[in-house]
């Protein structure tokens, strides 16, 4: 009987304990996403639709880090492709 109920308490703590892990992973997999989903917007309002060269490639620098990769159908580049894309747009 004394077994039976040690299993029953440890079944109920290995569940709850289960269930709490997954909402916290559940928060912090939300509130990364929505902190990829900021630097996102930032990056198109200050990188991409900024009309001023300079702040577009102040902004670039301080986006993206100096190791910057960018895979694409073309490739990895392994240089921070923004500014000279942003140049060669603008005249």
């Amino acid at each position: 009987m004394k077994t039976h109920v040690t299993v029953a308490l440890m079944l109920i703590c290995f569940v709850v304990g289960s269930a709490i892990g997954f909402r916290c992973a559940l928060f912090r997999e939300h509130h990364r996403l929505e902190r990829n989903k900021e630097i996102l917007k930032r990056v198109h309002m200050e990188v991409w639709s900024n009309p001023d060269l300079s702040a577009a490639m102040k902004a670039a620098d301080e986006l993206y880090t100096p190791d910057f990769v960018l895979h694409d159908w073309t490739g990895d580049s392994s240089y921070l492709v923004v500014p000279v894309y942003l140049s060669a747009q603008r005249p």
